[in-house]
This record gives C-alpha cells, structure tokens and sequence, in this order.
C-alpha cells in the first residue's frame, strides 16, 4: 500500500519495542518477501544517527 501511486522511494520500518523475540521473528519473516519493508528497529535505534547528523 505504501508504494501505489508512483511512491516507489517510501518504505516501512517494523519497530518491535516491547515485543518478544517470537513475535519479532514472525514479523521479519512476513516483511522479508514483501516489497516496502526496509529496516527494523528496537527504541526508535535507527532514527539516532540521522538526528545526530
């Protein structure tokens, strides 16, 4: 859905704050065959270097 409508550049980042690593796992394996899925992160970890930059 992210990417109808020519935004081929927007991508989804699957935060798993606060979930256990079964349900994190289960969440990568579904997000790893779908276009769209472009990273993961734990406490908002990748949004850190950006906003030191």
């Amino acid at each position: 859905m992210v990417r109808r409508d020519g935004r081929e550049q927007v991508g989804c980042i699957i935060l798993g704050c606060g979930s256990n690593e079964q349900k994190v796992m289960k969440w990568l394996r579904v997000a790893a065959v779908v276009p769209g899925f472009i990273e993961f992160a734990v406490r908002r970890t990748s949004f850190w270097e950006p906003l030191v930059a």
